[in-house]
């Protein structure tokens, strides 16, 4: 399953978009080859959200309202590794808009951690790996591509629901970087 993902994800980042024409801005005469509205790529940090604790993601838009994300975080109490892919739908035109996403958030654990975020099987044992997914709502906010600001943020509703359905935990994620 996660060597599946990990295709489809590396595939999806290679994706180039066909655009049909150039796209000029008329205040700086700076000629653009895509016709999306946003920035292509963003990074950012998110505490919380899909990676659980804190995670550093790279994020690649393919259309106007379609990306796709990876990331990678750790948090030392419990030695848990985290790796969340996902992809993003967004809704709206503009600076703000209503986010969707659906990604799965692998979590490799050392120690025992808080049952919250595993099911009570996984609780007994000391090392373990567990794959989640990671459903989110949201609003974001990131200027077009021709304004100055290059701020991302974003806020959502990321529960993390376990692989066989058995536990889900509300969560929540805030997230801010730079768009490229």
């Amino acid at each position: 399953m996660i060597k599946i993902s990990i295709v489809i994800l590396i595939t999806l980042l290679n994706v180039q978009v066909i655009v049909a024409q150039d796209v000029k801005d008329e205040e700086s005469n700076q000629v653009y080859t895509s016709d999306l509205e946003q920035k292509n790529n963003v990074i950012y940090f998110e505490l919380g959200g899909a990676g659980v604790f804190y995670t550093l993601n790279y994020e690649r838009r393919f259309t106007e309202h379609l990306s796709a994300r990876v990331g990678g975080g750790y948090f030392p109490v419990g030695n848990v590794t985290s790796v969340p892919i996902g992809l993003n739908y967004q809704s709206g035109t503009g600076a703000w808009r209503m986010e969707t996403s659906m990604g799965i958030s692998y979590l490799y654990i050392e120690r025992i951690m808080p049952v919250i975020f595993v099911s009570e099987e996984d609780h007994e044992q000391e090392n373990f790996s567990t794959v989640n997914y990671t459903p989110g709502i949201g609003l974001r906010y990131q200027p077009s591509r021709f304004e100055s600001r290059d701020l991302f943020f974003r806020v959502a509703f990321t529960p993390q629901v376990k692989y066989n359905l058995k536990r889900i935990a509300p969560w929540a994620g805030i997230s801010i970087g730079v768009a490229l």
